[in-house]
């Protein structure tokens, strides 16, 4: 099974990244909606922290602010 993750706008679907389908494969395409993260007030405390540890003199290496941000996602 492969997935396929992209936008569909102007009546066309766009991958995230370039992928090769071999010619008369069988797809199934599945539309979803994309929902806002819902973070609690505890979340969001610990979020607003970690930023003010990014714009203090606390220095992060561009790794540690990455992998911050992908934690979110």
């Amino acid at each position: 099974m492969l997935v396929i993750t992209g936008t569909f706008e102007n009546e066309r679907f766009i991958p995230d990244r370039p992928v090769e389908i071999p010619q008369k494969k069988k797809v199934a395409v599945i539309i979803e909606e994309e929902k806002p993260v819902e973070l609690s007030i505890q979340e969001r405390i610990a979020v607003a922290e970690r930023l003010v540890g990014i714009a203090s003199n606390n220095p992060m290496t561009r790794e540690e602010i990455r992998n911050e941000r992908l934690s979110r996602e």
